[in-house]
């Protein structure tokens, strides 16, 4: 399987064990759940696009754990809390500067 849509399912968290052997999952959609943390998702090493929008994360802490996917190139955090924050795209980039998209807009 590389890719696993989990989009409109009312996940709450992302348990330790729920990507054991992830290691072919390449995209992976979360949108429109109830999440507020995205612990656990980067166990998936392989991760090349997350999609995440229409959330509850709201805490910069929760993006560091990002810099752990070497592969991550697109991300879309729309319809956070956090992507109304100041300076949320230069955070992110900051962190992750191998994307090349963000939000559905292309990095330059």
């Amino acid at each position: 399987m590389r890719e696993l849509d989990l989009s409109k399912n009312k996940i709450r968290q992302v348990e330790a064990n729920s990507f054991l052997q992830s290691h072919i999952i390449t995209v992976l959609k979360l949108d429109d759940n109830a999440l507020k943390s995205i612990a656990n998702i980067e166990r998936i090493e392989s991760l090349q696009i997350l999609l995440i929008s229409g959330n509850r994360i709201s805490e910069f802490y929760e993006l560091e754990k990002l810099g752990e996917l070497p592969n991550l190139v697109e991300l879309s955090f729309i319809s956070n809390p956090i992507s109304r924050k100041p300076n949320y795209r230069v955070y992110i980039l900051k962190r992750i500067p191998q994307l090349v998209n963000l939000d559905g807009k292309e990095i330059t």
